[in-house]
């Protein structure tokens, strides 16, 4: 019976081990300090998960917003395009909900891109709710922000300026 390959370097491991090696050197193969987890790069990790955190806080704000003033939302787009707020988007699903929040927010954060192509009415702009539409402007901006902070983390990871 022929030993199993892994087996093999398991017990080379704990040859190496066992006079005077590290565990890390022993499993890994070798020390790089290419891999080595400086302070930096250990910053950079935990700013990257309090943005998807944030990600994540800002997705369900928009789910509770969709699913207490979506119909609210949409009663003040009847002039505007229906592919922006109604058809596909006024499913009761999480995949609809969504892009009705992130469409209306989009109107509302960059009106004057909407009203040159046609596809939202200035009325309708007008006589949307303020503070809801405070609250949406707010966190369209939340989302973009958390997305570029997301790419400049991972900009700065990939860059190499850390090691």
């Amino acid at each position: 019976m022929q030993p199993l390959p892994h087996l093999e370097g398991v017990a080379k491991a704990a040859k190496y081990f066992k006079y005077g090696g590290s565990l890390k050197i022993a499993v890994g193969g070798g020390a790089s300090r290419d891999h080595e987890m400086t302070t930096a790069k250990m910053i950079i990790g935990s700013l990257g998960g309090v943005v998807i955190i944030c990600q994540f806080i800002c997705i369900g704000t928009a789910l509770y917003l969709s699913y207490t003033k979506g119909d609210l939302m949409s009663s003040h787009f009847k002039n505007s395009s229906s592919l922006l707020t109604f058809g596909i988007y006024k499913r009761t699903t999480i995949y609809g909900r969504l892009p009705l929040v992130g469409n209306i927010s989009s109107i509302l954060t960059f009106p004057g891109f909407f009203l040159k192509r046609g596809l939202a009415n200035s009325e309708d702009i007008d006589s949307f709710p303020l503070p809801l539409k405070r609250h949406l402007v707010m966190l369209q901006w939340s989302f973009i922000g958390l997305v570029g902070a997301m790419v400049l983390l991972v900009a700065i990871g990939q860059s190499g300026i850390l090691n």
